[in-house]
């Protein structure tokens, strides 16, 4: 999945899957910032979302009237499921503190709509087809496209609307910003060497382990009789010549590492209960240490590698910076070309002069 793809299919999944929702999450309403007069009129927004009626006019778009149901929609659409997790007595702050925030993504929105009807920009039917699979891939496991839309009050109809018409903009945009210019090898390095918090990495090992599950409720003799197990199996594993790691893990352990012959994989501090943290950060790398006790059990750990503490190489970090200064010229791009609709676009906001 390609990055752009991956930002659209996490707004959706997220509940930010309107294009106004979207232009918030992504940034988009930034541009809304740029109007002049803005903290006059984002005050005034605010102070009536809460006396308007859905019928109401909040702003008008070069002559298109946007009402507060289209608004508290797109509120909706971003809060998706959390809407049924505020209480009751804060959902009237909630949405009055996103009330601004949604109404300056629904005046991009609607410049953008009508930036793409005027330039007769069509959508590529094959990417609305893949980005739609990606989105729906990137929902919770068991959820279609239709669960997701009517969570937010919408149809799969007008999500497909959205994300073509997302499509479209982008297509725009690209048309209008020409090409955008690859980094050069000097723009990497700079920005990695203006970053090197960014790469840092944690010391970290590779271990395996074999765990005999003892249940908490489990009596003394329960716990006795499977720390003799483990300590049977580790004199296998320590004896001279003595058996494959993997092997045992695969037919004793109680963990699913088990399939892998007990790999774990890499692992940093806090990420596993203390005892067993201790054991694979003080152990020689290739030793089978003593028995580990923890709430899960027991557990025999080999440490197969360690990695000290330190900064990703460069050539390890090169393509992810290259697509993350590629993204950022887009992002300027775009908030360049939405700036330009700004400039020329009426926006009229109902008791308050226009935009």
């Amino acid at each position: 999945m390609s990055k752009s793809s991956f930002k659209r299919a996490t707004a959706v999944a997220l509940g930010v899957g309107t294009l106004a929702g979207a232009a918030v999450y992504d940034g988009w309403a930034r541009s809304g910032s740029l109007r002049a007069g803005g903290p006059d009129q984002g005050a005034l927004v605010v102070a009536l979302a809460d006396t308007r009626s859905p019928s109401d006019v909040v702003v008008v778009v070069n002559g298109h009237e946007v009402t507060q149901a289209e608004v508290d929609r797109e509120i909706d659409a971003m809060l998706g499921g959390q809407l049924e997790m505020i209480p009751p007595d804060q959902l009237n702050g909630v949405r009055e503190q996103l009330a601004k925030r949604v109404t300056d993504g629904v005046v991009v929105k609607t410049l953008l709509e009508q930036a793409v009807d005027a330039n007769g920009v069509e959508v590529d039917q094959d990417r609305l087809a893949a980005s739609l699979a990606e989105i729906e891939a990137a929902l919770p496991p068991g959820t279609s496209l239709a669960d997701y839309a009517e969570t937010v009050g919408m149809t799969s109809d007008e999500i497909t609307r959205e994300v073509a018409t997302s499509l479209r903009v982008e297509a725009l945009v690209a048309e209008s910003a020409g090409s955008i210019e690859t980094p050069t090898r000097e723009e990497i390095r700079a920005f990695y060497d203006g970053n090197e918090e960014m790469f840092a990495l944690p010391e970290r090992v590779e271990v395996r382990h074999v765990l005999l599950s003892v249940p908490p409720e489990a009596d003394e003799a329960t716990r006795t009789a499977r720390r003799q197990e483990a300590e049977a199996l580790r004199g296998k594993l320590t004896a001279e010549g003595g058996a494959d790691f993997a092997e045992i893990a695969a037919q004793h352990s109680d963990c699913p590492s088990k399939a892998n012959g007990g790999n774990l994989g890499e692992i940093t501090r806090g990420q596993t209960v203390a005892e067993f943290e201790t054991a694979a950060f003080e152990q020689e790398v290739g030793v089978i240490g003593p028995i580990v006790e923890t709430s899960y059990g027991f557990h025999l750990v080999r440490v197969d590698g360690r990695s000290e503490a330190g900064v990703a190489p460069l050539a390890q970090v090169e393509t992810y910076i290259q697509e993350r200064l590629v993204q950022e010229r887009r992002r300027v791009a775009f908030e360049s070309f939405v700036e330009g609709l700004r400039a020329k676009a009426q926006v009229v906001y109902p008791g308050n002069e226009s935009a």
